[in-house]
C-alpha cells in the first residue's frame, strides 16, 4: 500500500483533535445532568421533609384539640353527662339502623336530626326510673342518713333514665291519656344532647355542618311548643307548676330545718347549710356539694344597719 503523503497527514490531524473535545463535551454534559440530577433530588427531599413537619404540626394541634375535648367532658357536671350519654346513644343507635354510608352515618345533620325527632321522639311513650317511683313513694320528708346520701343523690347515682322529669307534673295534671306521651321539654333535651355531640365532631375537626339546632329542627321545636301550650290551654292544667308559686311555705322550710337539727349530728348540720344555701343562693347540688369551708367568707359589712352586719360570700 502506498503510504500517505504529508498533505494527507495535515488533513487527518483536525480529526484526531476533534474526538477529544467531543469527549470533553459529553463530558461536561454529563457532569451537568448528574448535578441536576443531584439538585433536583435535594429539592424533593426538601419538600418531603417540609411536608412531614407540617403534616407533624398538625398532628400535635389535632392532639392537643382532642386532649383539651376530652378534659372537658371529664370534667363537666355529672348530671349532664347522665342526662346527655342516653340519648346520644339512642341517636348513634338510630342512625347505625339507617342506609347511611357507614364513613358518615355518624356525623350530625340537621335532617339526620329533625327525622330522628319525628320517628323515634315526639309522641313517644314516657320512660320512668322504677326505684326513683319507689322512692318518691316512700320518702315523705327529705330521707337524710349521716353518710350525706339524700333522695336526690339516690336517683343522681343511679343509672338516671327518668329524663322526663320536667314533664311529670303537667302531664299528669292534665289526665291519663296525656301522660303517656313526652313533653317539649323532653323534645329539646334530646335537641340540646345531639347539639352537644356535634359541637364535639365540630372541635375534632370531621363536621363542618352548620348547627343541627337551627333551621327545620328549630321550626319544629316551636310547633310542638305550639301544640303542648294549646293542650295545656284546653286541659286546664295549674300554670304555676315548676313557678316559684309552686314551691314551699316558710313554715315548711321551718320544718325542714327543725328536721336538721333534731338530728344533732355533723351531717346533719352540713345538710341543713345546703339547704340554706340552694334556697337563698338559688345554687345547684352539683354547686353545692363541692364546697369546703375556706370557700365561705363573711367580710363585715359597715353602715348597714343598727347592728352588726356581714355578708356570707361563696367562691364557686
Amino acid at each position: 500500500m502506498t503510504p500517505p503523503t504529508r498533505a494527507k497527514r495535515k488533513a487527518a490531524a483536525p480529526r484526531k483533535a476533534a474526538a477529544p473535545a467531543a469527549l470533553r463535551a459529553s463530558t461536561v454534559t454529563t457532569t451537568s445532568m448528574v448535578v441536576a440530577s443531584t439538585s433536583a433530588s435535594a429539592s424533593v427531599s426538601s419538600a418531603a421533609a417540609v411536608a412531614l413537619a407540617a403534616s407533624r404540626f398538625e398532628l400535635r394541634m389535632d392532639e392537643s384539640i382532642s386532649a383539651t375535648l376530652e378534659a372537658s367532658l371529664l370534667n363537666r357536671p355529672k348530671n349532664t353527662t347522665r342526662n346527655y350519654a342516653p340519648k346520644q346513644k339512642e341517636f348513634l343507635d338510630w342512625c347505625a339502623q339507617q342506609p347511611f354510608d357507614p364513613m358518615t352515618r355518624d356525623k350530625i345533620t340537621r335532617k339526620e336530626l329533625h327525622l330522628f325527632l319525628h320517628e323515634k321522639v315526639i309522641g313517644r311513650a314516657r320512660r320512668s326510673h322504677p326505684a326513683k317511683k319507689q322512692l318518691l313513694d316512700v320518702v315523705v320528708v327529705p330521707a337524710i342518713c349521716d353518710t350525706g346520701v339524700t333522695a336526690d343523690n339516690v336517683s343522681e347515682d343511679g343509672d338516671d333514665q327518668d329524663e322526663d322529669d320536667g314533664d311529670e307534673d303537667e302531664e299528669t295534671a292534665g289526665g291519663d291519656i296525656t301522660a303517656m306521651s313526652i313533653g317539649w321539654s323532653t323534645v329539646n333535651g334530646y335537641v340540646t344532647a345531639v347539639t352537644d355531640l356535634w359541637q364535639q365532631q365540630q372541635l375534632r375537626g370531621v363536621n363542618s355542618d352548620p348547627n343541627p339546632r337551627e333551621g327545620a329542627v328549630s321550626r319544629l321545636l316551636s310547633v310542638e311548643r305550639l301544640k303542648e301550650n294549646e293542650r295545656k290551654r284546653v286541659q286546664h292544667v295549674d300554670r304555676g307548676i315548676g313557678t316559684h308559686m309552686d314551691g314551699y311555705s316558710r313554715e315548711q322550710m321551718r320544718l325542714v330545718v327543725d328536721f336538721f337539727v333534731d338530728r344533732n349530728s355533723d351531717a346533719a348540720l352540713r345538710d341543713c347549710a345546703c339547704f340554706l344555701l340552694s334556697h337563698f343562693a338559688l345554687l345547684r347540688g352539683d354547686d353545692l356539694r363541692p364546697i369546703e369551708l375556706a370557700d365561705i367568707h363573711h367580710p363585715d359589712m359597715q353602715n348597714e344597719g343598727p347592728g352588726d352586719c356581714f355578708a356570707v360570700m361563696l367562691l364557686l
